[in-house]
């Protein structure tokens, strides 16, 4: 069986009161748990996990001006849209690519 909690003396900041929150297997569940464990928040707010929403926002953007093999199916599909972009390349100079999915091939 999932874990049970209840936290209890959980601040709404809603509604500005304590109440006991109830969670099974990670979620909130409804009403009290038989054998939950239980941990007294002492008036302090329940939180979700921390969460770490961001973006690699430079990357993204050279990777639209990048040479793309983005919906190749092929190794030889691959290898020809690289060619094609390396003529474009100054001599010796780096050839970075962007859109490779092993998963299509």
């Amino acid at each position: 069986m999932a874990e049970a909690v209840v936290y209890r003396n959980a601040l709404d900041p809603l509604r500005n009161e304590l109440r006991d929150v109830w969670v099974l297997g990670g979620r909130i569940a409804e009403g009290p748990v038989e054998g939950a464990r239980s941990i007294d928040l002492c008036g302090a707010p329940l939180r979700p996990k921390f969460v770490d929403p961001h973006a690699h926002v430079l990357p993204m953007g050279l990777d639209l001006v990048r040479p793309t093999v983005a919906g190749c199916s092929s190794r030889v599909e691959i290898l020809d849209r690289l060619r094609d972009a390396l003529r474009l390349t100054e001599p010796n100079g780096w050839l970075v690519a962007a859109g490779y999915d092993p998963n299509r091939l």
